[in-house]
């Protein structure tokens, strides 16, 4: 009698022991899983609804990746005080926001070969001029800045190389992969300046500077295609360019080793 008794409250035991279990463990809350997906999601630029076909793949990638995780010191923007009201650094691939009413905006569509829209943005402040490139992601309403040019005197880079520097100063300071362009060739890869469509004239530069240096640190390994070019005029660097191209510049047409050569005769003199 007693071994059947034993045996029934184990039984009763082993049934209620979930049920203990779910009572003391109080109620379910999200999991972290939860959270990392809409985190994945947001992260992702969200296709348009009238988007051609065949291009669904240039959306995907996340933003972090192709952008933040790329931020760097070597392709940024230092503003001096004098060109308040936006002092500070500018960084090329940084999220773009700006409570200053720009003098002229304009954008340009990617025609299918790029997932955003072209977006410039025209400063004119009282120490020069400021233009900020973005790539504009519509249906998100966010914008990325992958182009920045200024003759605002004193703006730098991080290299202390600033609008006003001398050309031994730049030669001195960019030592590897810095390519000597002269006018025509400088002209020929330009980012937004000389942009005629809009009627800026103020950024027609074709007579402001006498020839350029350009640093492009490009390597196989890492595939970086930035590049930044200082415009010469009269010894001293009277603009600094950054731009995040579509594709690698100065390649075809242009004699790269000879550029170098240039740069490197340049430093003797």
């Amino acid at each position: 009698m007693e071994s059947r008794v034993g045996k029934f409250c184990i039984y009763l035991m082993v049934i209620m022991l979930p049920v203990l279990f779910a009572s003391c463990s109080g109620p379910s809350l999200p999991s972290d899983d939860v959270v990392l997906d809409e985190e994945i999601v947001s992260d992702k630029p969200t296709i348009p609804e009238n988007m051609a076909e065949g291009i669904e793949y240039l959306y995907d990638f996340r933003f972090s990746d192709r952008y933040d995780a790329n931020i760097t010191d070597d392709f940024s923007f230092v503003l001096p005080d004098s060109a308040s009201p936006i002092p500070g650094i500018l960084f090329l691939f940084e999220k773009y926001q700006s409570a200053l009413e720009a003098a002229k905006e304009f954008s340009q569509d990617g025609d299918g070969m790029v997932p955003y829209i072209h977006k410039k943005y025209w400063y004119t402040l009282d120490a020069g001029g400021l233009m900020i490139g973005t790539d504009y992601y519509e249906p998100d309403n966010v914008e990325y800045i992958s182009y920045l040019w200024a003759d605002v005197e004193g703006v730098k880079t991080n290299r202390d190389i600033l609008v006003g520097s001398t050309e031994q100063e730049l030669l001195s300071s960019y030592m590897d992969d810095l390519y000597y362009l002269n006018k025509e060739e400088a002209l020929s890869e330009t980012g937004f300046i000389g942009y005629q469509e809009e009627n800026i004239e103020s950024l027609d530069k074709n007579s402001d500077f006498e020839y350029a240096y350009m640093w492009q640190p490009f390597a196989p390994e890492t595939n970086e295609i930035r590049d930044i070019t200082f415009y010469i005029k009269n010894g001293k660097v009277a603009a600094i360019e950054m731009i995040r191209p579509f594709e690698l510049r100065y390649v075809y047409g242009y004699d790269r080793d000879a550029g170098l050569q240039h740069t490197a005769e340049k430093r003797k003199n």
